[in-house]
Formats: C-alpha cells, sequence, structure tokens
C-alpha cells in the first residue's frame, strides 16, 4: 500500500483538500459526517509503525490536528493582572523625604556661604592721662557763703507806732518805731524756711539812713535798745542775749551755726539816747566779769545822775518810743 495515497485518503477523509497549488481549480468543499476514531485507525492499516513519523508532514505542510486542544487561551479568557513592582505610599515618602533632604541642603549651603562678622576691634585704650573733668561754674554766690536772709517782720505795738516790716527794707527811710509805755515788746520775724544762721546784727535807735543832711539826725528823738533777746526755734531752742552797748550804728553778735526758719526778738531793756554815743559794740569789760558786784560797773553814756530821795525824774522827749534803724539775719541756705 502507497503510505502517501492512504494519507490523502485520510485527509480528504477528515475534509481537507490535498490538491497542490498548481493542481487547476479546485473543487468546493463538500462537509460529510467525520470518521470516527475507529474508521481512522482503520483507515492507516496495520503496517505502518506507531513511531515512524509522517513524512507527508514534510512535503505536504504542517497539518493540524482539529480535535487535539489548543495551545491558545480562550479569547474570553481574561490574562492574570501583573503585581506592582512597589507600593505607592512607600513612593510618596520617598519623594517627601527627597524633597526635605534637598531644602535642608539649600539651606546649610546658604548658611554657611555668608561671610561671618568681622570681629570687632579691641577697645581702644589710651596711656595717655585724661583731661580733667571741668567743673560746672558756680553762681556768684555759693550756697554756703553768709549773707543778710530776707524775712518779714511783725509786731505788735500800741497806735503811733511804725511798722515793723521797714526792718527787713534796706531801702527803707524811716526807722521802725514803737509805743513804749514800758519795755518788753516783742518782733516776730519769720525767714520762710530752715537757713543756717551764724551772726545776728542790729541797729538799736533812729540814725539817719539815707546819710544826707536834709534829713537831719533823729538820734535823739527815741530811746535806744540796750539789751534784746534772741530766740530761734531750732531743735535745742536756743536763746542768745545780746548788749548792745547804745551804738549809734550797728551791733553784731555771732550765732553759732544755728538752723532755724522763726526768730522772736524780745526788747528787754531800752535806754535815753546819750549825747556822745559810741559807734561800735562795746567789748567785755568789767560788768561781764565776777568783780562787776564789787567794783561796779561803769557808768554808762547817757546814765544820769542818781536822783535824791523823793526827787522827780526830769521828762525826756525820747521817752514814748523807742526806735531800731535795722536787723539784719546773717546766714546760708541749709544744704
Amino acid at each position: 500500500m502507497n503510505p502517501v495515497t492512504d494519507d490523502q485518503d485520510w485527509l480528504r477523509g477528515i475534509g481537507v483538500s490535498t490538491a497542490g497549488p498548481d493542481t487547476g481549480p479546485q473543487s468546493s468543499y463538500e462537509p460529510h459526517a467525520a470518521p470516527d476514531d475507529d474508521e481512522v485507525r482503520s483507515s492507516h492499516g496495520s503496517d505502518r509503525e506507531p513511531d515512524e513519523p509522517d513524512e507527508t508532514n514534510h512535503a505536504g505542510g504542517d497539518v493540524a490536528d482539529l480535535d487535539l486542544p489548543s495551545d491558545d487561551p480562550p479569547a474570553d479568557s481574561k490574562a492574570p493582572t501583573s503585581l506592582p513592582r512597589f507600593t505607592p505610599w512607600v513612593a510618596v515618602t520617598f519623594g517627601v523625604a527627597a524633597v526635605l533632604a534637598t531644602v535642608v541642603t539649600v539651606g546649610a549651603g546658604v548658611l554657611t556661604s555668608r561671610d561671618p562678622r568681622p570681629p570687632q576691634p579691641p577697645p581702644h585704650t589710651s596711656t595717655a592721662a585724661r583731661p580733667p573733668t571741668p567743673v560746672p561754674p558756680t553762681s556768684t554766690t555759693p550756697a554756703t557763703t553768709d549773707a543778710p536772709i530776707p524775712f518779714t517782720a511783725s509786731a505788735d505795738c500800741p497806735p503811733g507806732s511804725t511798722a515793723a516790716q521797714s526792718l527787713a527794707d534796706p531801702q527803707a527811710r524811716t526807722p521802725w518805731i514803737c509805743a513804749r509805755p514800758v519795755d518788753g515788746q516783742v518782733l516776730t520775724i519769720d525767714l520762710g524756711r530752715a537757713y543756717v544762721i551764724t551772726a545776728v546784727s542790729i541797729v538799736p535807735g533812729a540814725v539817719n539812713k539815707t546819710g544826707s543832711d536834709d534829713q537831719g539826725d533823729p538820734w535823739l528823738q527815741h530811746r535806744v535798745v540796750s539789751r534784746v533777746q534772741w530766740q530761734f526755734n531750732d531743735t535745742d531752742k536756743t536763746i542768745k542775749t545780746q548788749n548792745t552797748g547804745n551804738v549809734h550804728g550797728e551791733a553784731v553778735m555771732p550765732v553759732p551755726n544755728l538752723l532755724a526758719s522763726a526768730i522772736t526778738v524780745i526788747i528787754q531793756e531800752t535806754s535815753r539816747p546819750p549825747m556822745v554815743a559810741p559807734t561800735t559794740t562795746p567789748a567785755p569789760g568789767r560788768q561781764d566779769s565776777i568783780l562787776a558786784p564789787i567794783l561796779g560797773a561803769p557808768p554808762s553814756p547817757d546814765q544820769q545822775p542818781p536822783l535824791l530821795p523823793g526827787q522827780p525824774q526830769p521828762a525826756d522827749p525820747s521817752d514814748g518810743t523807742f526806735a531800731v534803724s535795722s536787723i539784719k539775719i546773717i546766714g546760708h541756705k541749709a544744704i
């Protein structure tokens, strides 16, 4: 049996055309029932070896076995989806980390690229001596320089007297005149604030304050203050007694730096003005010594001869008033 004929018959038996490409027009395919496996197996015959290769496959081309299952997957079957190579949140984390690293690197580069501040030069120390600090100019009258202190004065004198404020006015032309029935009048001096008082001064009678001859000398018209008491309002309530000596001028008494703001002046004794009055305060004499009671006090210029018992005292025009031409309080402001 010819193997080629048998193969062609088998192919035609399963409905495959065996006509070659140059054999002319092919006959139309008429379908018929496919033979079963027994018929196909009998058509090959028994003389063919099971392991003998089929030479017709190489002569006539590849022959497809339609009954065998196909290796290609069905069209409607879905291919399994491949797994992703990384998870999305890991990618986001790495992206954010990369951005932060870039920002930190750029910032560090900017900071380190700035020029460092140049070191401050050490303070210049000069070995030359500094010029002395100028002393601020002081006023023409330092606070510790003694001078007359301004004040206000008041007194309660009977009618016919003049204002005591004239004692505080250096330009006043008339003295302070107080009518006296008896001695003991009180003069109040107010300094306005506390001052350090170093001296007091009094002109104890009526003098010509203008210095002109037209006014005349009122010395004999009023009694003279012979003894005066100064009472200060300092913490010790200091009291000083001054004997004027009936000077025709200024009688000054030092005061040991008393801090006071007011002074009470008591006119303890007045005398008739002496005809020839001293111009300065007399120095302490026998009247201030312990021998004064024995030797007796020296007679004052205005002292009248002693009167005999029952002899009336002659009248004097100065007996009705006493006069004080000036009072000065010397000192300075308290520091």
